[in-house]
């Protein structure tokens, strides 16, 4: 009998360590399955500061965009004044004008108008050194008597130089000289015999002569390429008339001081 109580005892112990075993090999297996509080707090702090920088850095880019869009293109005077630029543009002059003319009888002088649109051009030899030429019409009013006056149509063209002095970003002083010549044609008048009646006869005469100018304008930049011109020039024009009629050659010389105004493409 003691045998066998010994037997049943023996099972039971060996049962209770196997059991125990078990228990001991399952505890790592499920320590191991459950996260790490510690490290899922530092993940989640890691996601929240890349967003933040991410939000930043797009908050950064819109405010330099908006930025940009107030403030508009950035441009200056220097960048389309510099050596091998070349501008392309048009001026305009309208003023009461001195007239000096030649008659058959006595020189007579007086105020006159003067009309003159000018398209030119220009290249820069060097930064802010320009130099060009312009091809223009001219309409001057010619005094023929105290009473009557002819005009002048008139085909110009001159060689120029200009410098550009920058004041500020956008505004620029423009001192300049220009010489050339003109032609074209006016009318004239005349007293002859007709069917033994003395009667005044209008005809035709050429034009021509040297035309000097000097002048200083002010440019103001309205876009980067875009300038407007307007100054104050002073123009001379020496030459005279040839009537083919008469055989004979009345000198003209007209004195002009006018406000000009117009626009300069740069390219």
């Amino acid at each position: 009998m003691k045998p066998a109580k010994l037997t049943r005892g023996a099972v039971s112990l060996t049962a209770a360590l196997t059991l125990t075993a078990g228990v001991v090999l399952a505890l790592p297996s499920v320590a191991t399955a459950q996260p790490n509080p510690f490290d899922a707090y530092e993940g989640k702090k890691q996601t929240q500061d890349s967003q933040g920088s991410n939000a930043n850095a797009n908050t950064a880019r819109d405010c330099d965009c908006e930025a940009k869009a107030k403030t508009g293109p950035k441009f200056t005077n220097q960048s389309v004044t510099r050596k091998k630029d070349f501008l392309v543009g048009a001026t305009s002059s309208m003023s009461f004008t001195t007239s000096y003319n030649e008659t058959d009888a006595d020189p007579i002088s007086n105020s006159t108008l003067f009309i003159r649109l000018a398209p030119n051009f220009g290249y820069f030899l060097m930064d802010n050194l320009e130099v060009g030429g312009s091809v223009g019409l001219l309409w001057r009013q010619i005094a023929r008597s105290d009473e009557t006056n002819a005009v002048g149509r008139d085909l110009t063209f001159q060689a120029r130089g200009r410098y550009h002095f920058h004041v500020t970003e956008r505004f620029s002083l423009l001192p300049g000289l220009a010489l050339g010549g003109y032609f074209g044609r006016s009318q004239r008048s005349t007293q002859a015999l007709q069917d033994g009646m003395l009667e005044t006869i209008d005809y035709d005469t050429r034009t021509f002569g040297l035309i000097a100018e000097g002048g200083l304008e002010i440019g103001y930049l309205l876009t980067p390429d875009l300038q407007l011109q307007a100054g104050l020039n002073a123009i001379g024009l020496f030459g005279g008339e040839r009537s083919q009629l008469e055989k004979e050659t009345f000198q003209v010389r007209t004195f002009n001081t006018s406000l000009s105004i117009g626009l300069a493409k740069y390219f």
